[in-house]
């Protein structure tokens, strides 16, 4: 015999599918094979009964004092700081490496560091503050590493001409 909701095979005598659990139409009793129809069996749910609610005695539990952690307190205004540390220290950052904007970078990163300073006495503790301060730092740094080396090259070609200059003096 075989299910007409899913059509999966079912032993004889079961009285639901295996497969999808739909209730198969028991085979009419004292037929010999004729063409009668299959009628699914129905059945009644009981209609669900809600039980009174029965109030239980109050009863206090013992207190138990949490333990007391201090977290310092977080405004909106430092949170502005540290946010806008970051934001100066990656402008800082990426203008330090295109040459006519290193100026306005090293700008940016100087007021990133001080956006973290303010935001770092104002109680914040943000990974945000923490990410535009050394960022700013590291722009900082980059700009003056560069501004050295450039010295240093103008010095060299400087003297180098000098020398050059005094050659045509010898001859």
């Amino acid at each position: 015999m075989f299910c007409k909701k899913c059509g999966a095979e079912i032993k004889d005598g079961a009285k639901f599918c295996p497969s999808c659990g739909a209730p198969v139409a028991a085979a009419p009793t004292g037929t010999t094979g004729g063409s009668q129809p299959n009628q699914q069996q129905s059945y009644q749910q009981q209609p669900y009964q809600q039980q009174p609610y029965q109030q239980q005695p109050y009863q206090q539990q013992p207190y138990q004092q949490q333990p007391y952690r201090q977290t310092p307190p977080q405004n909106n205004d430092s949170h502005g700081l540290a946010v806008g540390s970051l934001v100066c220290g990656i402008v800082g950052l990426v203008c330090v490496f295109f040459g006519t904007f290193a100026f306005i970078g090293t700008i940016a990163a100087v007021v990133g560091l001080v956006l973290a300073s303010m935001a770092k006495s104002r109680g914040n503790t943000e990974g945000i503050r923490q990410a535009g301060f050394i960022l700013s730092l590291i722009a900082v740094i980059i700009t003056a590493i560069t501004f050295i080396a450039c010295l240093a090259c103008v010095g060299s070609i400087a003297s180098l001409a000098g020398g050059l200059g005094n050659l045509g003096n010898y001859s």
